[in-house]
């Protein structure tokens, strides 16, 4: 009892305030949070850092719905982000849910939130609050399922119906077509207008697509222009290759002439010269 007094005297004199927590009515044993008014020395986040109280210490079965419930009390929530470690961004991601693909991973452990308000108003009656009675998490209506309970959840959660998964994919599909079409849309129109100064930007478009400057795709395009450079290449580029040429093929002739002449002749010796 006493470490637990020290610890929370030093995490007091360090600008946080206690918030008592426990699971249900019928739990013995309670849980204590803290939180304090979020600081920040980035430009772009001081508007929203000053409606905004960090809170750390959250037990693994506090939910994103129980901080609403419990920091709600005090004012209107614009946002909560929760992490595992404390981090830049107070602000969620713009990312798109989805019920069977969850965009970031479920946090299991002890975590840390940035509870965000619509007014700063709401930030001093927190600190003004002095809360003693611990607040209960899971209650009739915000049932936090655990054991036996839990696991069967997680195990429904995680087979689907097919006909549901199969209509959240083709959403997800035809948006993305959508997106796409309005990037090429976009780009075409862009590249048809002059800018500021009256040029056209001209892309290389065309049947084959470009490959990356890679050190393998650069090797093997030397190695394919080589092959076609030497297929291309003209045994007989100057004139006196070409007589050359020509002298060496007469002579061949006459040679292979001479030979057929000399076997006609033999066959008509031994009789076996047929011509028709």
């Amino acid at each position: 009892m006493a470490a637990a007094s020290t610890k929370l005297q030093k995490e007091l004199n360090t600008g946080f305030s206690a918030f008592p927590v426990k699971f249900s009515h019928e739990s013995d044993a309670g849980h204590v949070m803290y939180f304090k008014e979020h600081v920040t020395k980035e430009p772009s986040q001081l508007e929203v850092s000053s409606r905004t109280v960090f809170v750390i210490n959250i037990p693994p079965y506090c939910t994103q719905e129980c901080l609403e419930r419990l920091f709600g009390c005090y004012g209107e929530i614009e946002d909560i982000v929760v992490q595992q470690t404390p981090g830049p961004s107070v602000t969620s991601p713009n990312l798109k849910t989805s019920q069977y693909f969850p965009p970031i991973e479920k946090i299991t452990c002890f975590h840390v939130a940035y509870v965000t308000y619509e007014d700063a108003d709401s930030i001093e009656r927190l600190k003004k609050k002095n809360i003693k009675d611990p607040k209960v998490l899971s209650t009739s209506k915000s049932h936090i399922a655990t054991g036996l309970e839990k696991w069967c959840n997680e195990y429904r959660n995680e087979r689907p119906e097919v006909d549901l998964l199969q209509k959240e994919i083709d959403e997800f599909m035809l948006a993305y077509d959508k997106d796409n079409k309005k990037k090429e849309e976009k780009k075409k129109k862009s590249e048809e207008e002059p800018d500021d100064e009256g040029w056209i930007t001209v892309s290389r478009k065309g049947p084959k697509p470009g490959v990356a400057r890679t050190e393998k795709n650069q090797t093997r395009t030397l190695i394919k222009e080589s092959q076609k450079r030497k297929r291309k290449e003209l045994n007989n580029f100057y004139t006196f290759q070409m007589r050359e040429t020509k002298r060496e093929h007469i002579a061949e002739l006459r040679k292979k002439f001479e030979e057929d002449k000399r076997k006609i002749a033999e066959m008509k010796v031994a009789r076996k010269f047929k011509p028709y």
